[in-house]
């Protein structure tokens, strides 16, 4: 079978997919990655996939600058929508090489995750089925509401898939849930030394820092390196200078794998991103979270419900967070439900185990001819072969 995966030129969005497409490729099928951004390339290559990179005319910054970093004190429906639509729109430039690699691959099904609109649209043109793979909780509607206002009515998946536990997932969710895989980039696993005090990570993704919040971070680690915490501080490691000279309680700085450190750590305060929230999740550590944009607001409610951790204002004064810290550390029922959840994450299927349901899904659906599916997505088939709405056409020029 030939799978080819599409993703927003973003690391949050794409290494969620990374364990699914190598438990594909160690089944024995063709997987190919496509990407519209070049400077993306070496990410996809560095997790050992082949990539393709659709022609686009996209620059490097241009998906992170749709993302929504500037909605954080607005609505947040509107964020995501916003967000959605910006994704959309570049969509729109990358759709006529995504046609092209459809056309030339060949794939049998196409997974995309939730904010990747071009792959979805070229899968239902050339009737090839398409599956949602979501980052972790399952996506939230107004991204694609975004995505439509851009691009007109978009095509639905046959099946999606989940990396989170169900017991997270809102009312009535279908999709098949599968245990998370915790790629998050190549790296050398740094072994911090034993600890002689709590040891907490702090965190603010890929994204945050990079858009003016580096300071804020730095006023959060030394309040609770203060406080007699030990502090492992994760970002790429070219911002590392910019958080100046760092408290002695600090072990570390720098970009560092998740899962491994982890399991050293009693909390992790962050920033709400999916990929840090299920990594917690799976290790069994509490959280406190700090959301800043779009997603990171619900993905904070819902992880928090089950009692695991706690959410604070996006701009939460470092007092107020250490506060928060020792709170959860000193009380026993937070790391008890945090265990709970990751016990639910061990049961659940194994990457392998819903790469062959995914085979079977895709060899078993009856896929429509494609002029009639693509009447039913809407305006793509109104437009006729090769043409956008009007709304991403414009995009596109």
């Amino acid at each position: 079978m030939k799978v080819l995966f599409t993703a927003v030129p973003m690391v949050g969005h794409f290494h969620p997919l990374v364990g699914l497409a190598w438990a594909l490729r160690c089944g024995g099928d063709e997987v190919l990655v496509a990407t519209p951004v070049p400077g993306f390339a070496p990410v996809i290559t560095g997790a050992g996939l082949p990539v393709a990179v659709v022609p686009s005319g996209i620059g490097d910054g241009e998906y992170a600058a749709a993302s929504g970093v500037d909605f954080a004190s607005g609505p947040v429906d509107a964020a995501l929508e916003a967000s959605g639509r910006g994704w959309g729109m570049l969509a729109g430039r990358a759709l006529a090489g995504m046609r092209g690699l459809v056309g030339a691959f060949g794939p049998d099904v196409v997974v995309s995750e939730p904010c990747e609109f071009a792959g979805r649209i070229a899968a239902a043109e050339a009737g090839v089925p398409w599956i949602e793979h979501a980052w972790g909780l399952p996506p939230l509607e107004r991204h694609a509401a975004g995505g439509s206002e851009a691009l007109g009515r978009l095509p639905r998946p046959i099946a999606s898939v989940h990396p989170s536990p169900p017991s997270l997932w809102p009312g009535g969710t279908a999709g098949m849930a599968m245990r998370p895989t915790g790629y998050h980039g190549p790296t050398r696993r740094r072994q911090p030394p034993a600890p002689a005090a709590p040891r907490v990570l702090v965190t603010f993704g890929s994204v945050v820092v990079e858009h003016g919040r580096a300071g804020d971070l730095v006023e959060i680690v030394r309040r609770l390196a203060a406080g007699g915490l030990e502090v492992i501080v994760g970002l790429a490691d070219a911002l590392v200078p910019e958080l100046g000279r760092l408290p002695d309680g600090v072990v570390h700085a720098g970009w560092t794998p998740l899962h491994p450190t982890l399991d050293t750590c009693d909390l992790v305060v962050h920033h709400g991103g999916t990929g840090t929230a299920m990594a917690a999740v799976a290790a069994g550590v509490p959280q406190v979270m700090l959301p800043q944009m779009t997603d990171h607001f619900p993905t904070a409610g819902r992880v928090a419900a089950p009692g695991c951790g706690v959410v604070l204002a996006s701009r939460a004064a470092p007092a107020e967070v250490e506060r928060a810290a020792l709170r959860v550390l000193n009380e026993p029922s937070y790391a008890r439900a945090a265990r709970r959840l990751a016990r639910e994450v061990r049961e659940l299927p194994s990457t392998a185990a819903v790469a062959e349901r995914l085979r079977a899904e895709a060899t078993e659906t009856e896929v429509r001819a494609a002029e009639p599916t693509l009447r039913e997505h809407g305006d793509h088939a109104a437009q006729g072969p090769g043409q956008l709405p009007d709304r991403a056409a414009a995009a596109a020029r």
